[in-house]
């Protein structure tokens, strides 16, 4: 093998080389044959034969890995940097998680105190108000006591002072007949001031079971306009407006607790109205389920301060007028009640000096 042997070397008949610790580089192969008369070929046939260096022995090798090991610290420092920077991104996830946990924690105990101020200031106001209407209740209460005791005592006086009157001798038919009638009117006063006291009680205290029948309200209220005919005078009259189609409107309902309703409100009017007129009547809805009762009259008006409180027992409104009314200023608070006992309502549309307008709504209770 040229390079490697210096002189031809005999195969002898094994027909074969072998060669061993072959150093790297370039060989040629030759081999010469002859035949079985000793004649030898004339060229031999070459072999070029090329020994390279295994992978991890190459120069490019050697390079890389020294440049692996030199830049080791390197990759090293990276892979640290690398590692540090997730921790520092995962510590800092971490942290904005449970920053916003505390946040989010905070946020909500600060609504939690938000709310349970609200609730305590709520309450606290809930109870200032009530307070506050208590003292208001016990205030009118105590005005309503002594108002009352005024208002037995004087139709009281009435029957005593008169019926001793009637015991005098000298005393002429016509006035005894003129004492019986005082007597009379003052127990009719009397009388109805205790059915007052004793309906407000039941009211507060237990309700009152309506009692529906079938009623004619055109006859129903002429009943009550021939009642309060009585009470006109050359300066008030009392009208009521009614249609032909009207005097047919037959509804369920409780006749005593509706003309108790509407004779305090014609009470009312007549009270304070001292000339002019007093209407009242009524409108049925269109699908007949409600019927709207109305008592207008032009009497002194309600100032509009007081119509918010009108309807509160024991409150008698224009108490600044000049002229003082007598009542016990109930009425209109069991006109109210009862209109509530009907699953009814109840308003006012008023003026100071353009008289007032009374409407009670309540249902029909037809099918």
């Amino acid at each position: 093998m040229e390079g490697y042997d210096k002189v031809w070397i005999d195969a002898g008949t094994s027909l074969a080389a072998t060669y061993t610790n072959i150093k790297l580089g370039n060989y040629a192969f030759k081999v010469l044959g002859s035949n079985n008369d000793g004649k030898w070929s004339e060229l031999p046939k070459i072999l070029l034969i090329n020994i390279s260096a295994p992978w991890h022995k190459t120069d490019l090798f050697k390079t890389l890995l020294a440049i692996f090991v030199l830049m080791l610290p390197l990759i090293f420092y990276f892979m640290r940097l690398t590692f540090y920077k997730r921790q520092e991104r995962l510590l800092k996830e971490q942290v904005a998680l449970r920053t916003n946990e505390i946040k989010k924690q905070n946020k909500e105990l600060s609504d939690h105190r938000n709310h349970l101020e609200k609730l305590v200031e709520g309450r606290t106001n809930e109870l200032n108000k009530a307070k506050l209407k208590a003292e208001e209740s016990d205030r009118l209460k105590s005005a309503f006591i002594a108002n009352m005791s005024h208002e037995i005592r004087t139709p009281m006086n009435a029957i005593y002072g008169f019926s001793n009157l009637l015991n005098e001798e000298d005393i002429s038919k016509e006035e005894r007949s003129e004492y019986i009638e005082i007597i009379n009117s003052s127990y009719d006063s009397l009388l109805v001031l205790i059915d007052d006291i004793l309906d407000i009680s039941i009211l507060d205290a237990q309700g009152i079971d309506l009692q529906l029948n079938e009623v004619n309200i055109f006859t129903f209220l002429s009943e009550i306009e021939t009642i309060y005919k009585q009470k006109e005078t050359d300066l008030l009259k009392l009208h009521f407006l009614h249609t032909e189609i009207q005097k047919n409107t037959v509804i369920r309902t409780d006749p005593v607790r509706l003309k108790q309703i509407l004779t305090n409100l014609l009470n009312n009017a007549f009270k304070f109205t001292e000339k002019g007129l007093i209407s009242f009547g009524f409108e049925l809805s269109a699908t007949s389920k409600k019927i709207t009762f109305f008592v207008q009259d032009t009497g002194i008006g309600i100032a509009e301060k007081d119509l918010e409180v009108i309807f509160n027992p024991f409150l008698k409104a224009g108490n600044n007028i000049e002229k003082v009314y007598r009542g016990t200023g109930i009425g209109l608070s069991i006109s109210q009640k009862l209109t509530h006992t009907f699953k009814g309502s109840i308003r006012v549309a008023s003026e100071i000096g353009k008289g007032a307008t009374f409407y009670v709504q309540i249902p029909t209770y037809t099918t």
